[in-house]
């Protein structure tokens, strides 16, 4: 899928925007993930507009989360 570039392709963004958070409200998850940040940030703002409590992440912030660095060794 081609990534949708909010300022010239905010028409057909929006009309996405629509059946993804619909989606993502039929199975009400904890976290919601996406490797695209102009998508994240879509969805987040749409999500919130809806009163959506999600967490929406970036891919790489949750492998963070799951696998964080050892402890330095001092």
């Amino acid at each position: 899928m081609e990534v949708l570039r909010l300022t010239r392709d905010a028409d057909m963004a929006d009309a996405q925007l629509g059946p993804k958070l619909d989606a993502v409200e039929s199975v009400t998850p904890d976290v919601v993930v996406a490797s695209n940040p102009g998508c994240l940030l879509h969805m987040r703002r749409g999500a919130t507009a809806r009163g959506m409590t999600p967490r929406f992440v970036h891919l790489v912030e949750l492998l963070g989360e799951a696998y964080p660095p050892p402890a330095s060794r001092a």
